[in-house]
C-alpha cells in the first residue's frame, strides 16, 4: 500500500525469485540476531579447494550433533524441556551456515567432490526442499566439476 494525493493505492508485492540449484543452500531463512562470530572466523579460514573435506567433516559434525538432541527430545524424559529444542536449532543453524559457504567453493578433487555433492544434496533435504529441488542441487554440485579437472582443462 502507498498513499498517493491522500489516497491509499493497492501495489502488489512481487514474489521472490524460484531458487534453485546451489541457490536452494541458504543458511538466511534461519538465521536469527545471534550471530556465529567463532563459526563464521572458521569458514573464513577455509576458503580453498582443499578445505572442503574440513568443511564437510564440520557439517557432518554439527547434523550428528543435531541428531543426537533430536533423539534425546523424542524420549519421554525430555517432555517440556524447549532448551534441547532450542539447541537442536542452533546446531542445525550452525550445519546449514557451513554448508552455504561450502557451496562457494570448488573440490579439489574427485573424493572430495564426491562428498561435497553428497552434503548439499543431503542438507537441500535437511532444509526442507523436496527431491526435484535437491536433485536440482545434485545436478549443479556435479556440474561445478573438480579443481584437478579445471587446471587440467587449462
Amino acid at each position: 500500500m502507498r498513499k498517493s494525493a491522500g489516497r491509499t493505492i493497492a501495489t502488489k508485492k512481487m514474489p521472490a525469485p524460484k531458487r534453485h540449484g546451489l541457490g536452494l543452500i541458504s543458511a538466511a531463512h534461519v538465521r536469527k540476531t545471534a550471530t556465529l562470530p567463532y563459526l563464521k572466523f572458521e569458514l573464513k579460514k577455509r576458503r580453498k579447494p582443499e578445505d572442503v573435506g574440513d568443511l564437510v567433516a564440520i557439517y557432518d559434525s554439527y547434523i550428528a550433533a543435531a541428531d543426537a538432541m533430536l533423539a534425546i527430545a523424542n524420549q519421554p524424559r525430555a517432555n517440556g524441556i524447549d532448551l534441547i529444542n532450542d539447541e537442536w536449532n542452533w546446531l542445525l543453524r550452525r550445519a546449514w551456515e557451513t554448508a552455504e559457504h561450502m557451496k562457494r567453493l570448488q573440490p579439489a578433487n574427485k573424493g572430495d567432490q564426491e562428498r561435497f555433492v553428497q552434503t548439499l544434496f543431503s542438507c537441500a533435504l535437511d532444509m526442507g526442499s523436496n527431491i526435484d529441488e535437491a536433485v536440482s542441487v545434485l545436478q549443479a554440485a556435479v556440474a561445478l566439476g573438480t579443481a584437478e579437472e579445471k587446471q587440467k582443462a587449462t
